[in-house]
C-alpha cells in the first residue's frame, strides 16, 4: 500500500468517526429539545395510556392481573385548568388458558367500564361527570381530592429522559424524528421507579423492591420536524416509556414479572388558548 492509499484510509476513518460523533451529538441534542420544549409548555392537547401487567407464579398456582386508563383531554399548565375524558378497569385471572391470552394482549385486557368526564379549574378541585339517562346529560360530583392528569411532563420522567440522552438512537423520515433508547437500568433502580410512580398506581418500586432483581427500560420519543399549521419546528409528537420488572420471593419460592407502560400523544401545544366549562356544572 503507497502513502496516498494510506492517507486516504486515515482521512476516511477520520470522517467515519466524526459522522459517528455528529450523529449521537445529535441524538442527544434531539432529546434535550423534546424535553425543554415539554416542560416549558404552556398548554397542549393530549392522548395517554397509562397499563401495568403483572403476574406471579409458584409450583401451585399463577395469577395474572392487569389494569388500564385511557385519558383524552386538553390542559393549560400555569394557571392548572383541564378538561378530559377518562376510561379505566382491570382484570384478573388465574386460569393458564385465560394468562395466555391477556399476555398477549395490548393494554386492552381489563373490562374497561369506568367511564367518566372530569373538569378541574384549579389544583385539587373540580369536577367529576358520570353519564346519566340517554339524552339527561352529565350528573357532576362536586371533588376536592382531584389529581391532574400525567402527560409525561413530570420533572421524573423528564429527567429520565435526560439521564440518557446521549445513548438514544436516533432516525427520521422526511417528517418526524425517532428517538429510541433500550437497557437494562437495574442499577438506577430508585429514579426508574420515580417516573413509574408518577403515572401508574403501582407499588412494585416501592413496597415489592426487595424482591427486584431486574429492570428493563424502552423509550420511544418521537418529534414532528414542522407543525403543518404554525410552521413551528422540532415539535413533541409522542412519548412511550417502557418499565419491565422481574423478581422473586426468598427461597425463590414465588416468581414475579411486572411491566409498567406509558404512551402519550400531543396536539397543539402551546395553541390551547381556552378551556370551556362543561354544561351542567
Amino acid at each position: 500500500m503507497n502513502k496516498k492509499q494510506k492517507l486516504g484510509l486515515v482521512v476516511l476513518a477520520f470522517i467515519l468517526s466524526f459522522s459517528l460523533m455528529s450523529f449521537k451529538k445529535s441524538a442527544k441534542a434531539d432529546v434535550n429539545t423534546f424535553v425543554e420544549k415539554l416542560r416549558n409548555a404552556e398548554s397542549l392537547e393530549y392522548e395517554v395510556i397509562a397499563y401495568n401487567k403483572n403476574d406471579a407464579s409458584n409450583k401451585y398456582a399463577k395469577k395474572f392481573g392487569s389494569d388500564t386508563i385511557i385519558r383524552q383531554g386538553q390542559i393549560q399548565f400555569n394557571p392548572q385548568v383541564y378538561s378530559e375524558y377518562t376510561l379505566s378497569g382491570y382484570g384478573s385471572f388465574s386460569d393458564n388458558d385465560e394468562i395466555e391470552k391477556a399476555k398477549r394482549t395490548f393494554a386492552i385486557v381489563d373490562n374497561l367500564n369506568s367511564y367518566a368526564r372530569i373538569y378541574s379549574s384549579e389544583p385539587k378541585v373540580g369536577y367529576k361527570g358520570f353519564s346519566a339517562i340517554k339524552d339527561k346529560g352529565w350528573i357532576w360530583i362536586d371533588k376536592d381530592d382531584l389529581e391532574a392528569p400525567e402527560v409525561g411532563r413530570n420533572e421524573e420522567i423528564l429527567k429520565l429522559y435526560e439521564k440518557y440522552a446521549d445513548k438514544f438512537k436516533r432516525t427520521e423520515d422526511d417528517n418526524y424524528i425517532y428517538l429510541d433508547y433500550k437497557g437494562d437500568v437495574t442499577k438506577d433502580f430508585d429514579q426508574v421507579g420515580k417516573a413509574q410512580t408518577t403515572f401508574i398506581d403501582n407499588k412494585v418500586f416501592k413496597e415489592g423492591k426487595s424482591y427486584i432483581y431486574s429492570v428493563k427500560l424502552r423509550i420511544h420519543l418521537v418529534i414532528e420536524k414542522k407543525d403543518k399549521i404554525t410552521g413551528e419546528k422540532m415539535v413533541p409528537s409522542e412519548a412511550r416509556i417502557q418499565i419491565k420488572a422481574k423478581g422473586k420471593t426468598d427461597g425463590s419460592v414465588a416468581k414475579l414479572s411486572n411491566e409498567d407502560n406509558f404512551i402519550a400523544s400531543y396536539r397543539d401545544i402551546n395553541k390551547v388558548k381556552s378551556i370551556e366549562k362543561p354544561a351542567g356544572i
